[in-house]
């Protein structure tokens, strides 16, 4: 749990650092084609592997596919899409590794289980 998500964490900084260069290319829409393609090949290649190294790509393909095709894709727009997905990348760690922890924890885990049996027994 801890390894991944800091392969999560450092493969998406790297990643916008590889989106920002990317970016700084300006490639036509078919160069952005042949650059998304080549993205998922690598990732699908790479994910069961070593999950850091394809999140390195995950993060330029998702702004690519979510950002790059709009007219208005410059470079102010980019930074603000990768601070958005670096903020949103944070949260999700802190978020997983909240949830490791609590169902990792016996402290936390034996009044966790005594509310899930109230609301089977109520609810279900």
């Amino acid at each position: 749990m801890w390894i991944k998500q800091l392969h999560r964490l450092l493969g998406t900084i790297v990643g916008m650092a590889v989106a920002g260069w990317m970016l700084s290319w300006g490639l036509s829409q078919w160069g952005v084609a042949a650059s998304i393609l080549a993205m998922m090949l690598l990732i699908e290649s790479l994910v069961d592997r070593h999950y850091g190294l394809a999140v390195i790509f995950i993060t330029p393909l998702t702004i690519f596919i979510a950002e790059y095709g709009s007219a208005s894709m410059v470079a102010p727009i980019a930074e603000e899409v990768m601070r958005a997905r670096m903020l949103d990348t944070a949260l999700g760690c802190v978020a997983g590794l909240g949830g490791g922890l609590a169902m990792h924890s016996m402290r936390l885990r034996r009044p966790l289980r005594r509310i899930e049996n109230w609301l089977l027994a109520h609810v279900g």
